[in-house]
């Protein structure tokens, strides 16, 4: 039997193929560390880009930014790396202090390194 034919029959026995409860589990975990990213970047009040919060948490950036949930003013400290600017949101939704600096995390190794992810 090939090896095409051979993974063709282990994924539709189910076999080394997550489940979506699985999915929900992580999505579980993953939340749970999307909310202590957001409360550090809440606390030192700095930005930090989707993209490096993604790759803090080994997940794709547009997973991430779904996860993240509404559009409200503790999450625009996630920004856009190019902009520095939350994406899509309107003046009144951004958090107060979001340009009390120029700094903006762009380095996973910051989060992981801070919140032991």
């Amino acid at each position: 039997m090939s090896k095409d034919l051979e993974k063709w029959f282990d994924v539709a026995r189910g076999v080394g193929v997550a489940s979506s409860e699985d999915d929900r589990n992580d999505d579980s975990v993953i939340q749970g560390k999307i909310t202590s990213i957001r409360d550090y970047v809440n606390k030192v009040k700095t930005r930090c880009t989707y993209n490096t919060a993604a790759e803090a948490l080994g997940i794709k950036p547009v997973k991430f930014k779904k996860l993240l949930g509404d559009r409200k003013s503790e999450n625009s400290w996630f920004v856009n790396a190019g902009a520095g600017e939350p994406v899509g949101y309107a003046d009144n939704e951004k958090h107060a202090e979001l340009y009390r600096t120029t700094r903006i995390i762009t380095s996973a190794e910051v989060l992981t390194r801070n919140l032991d992810l």
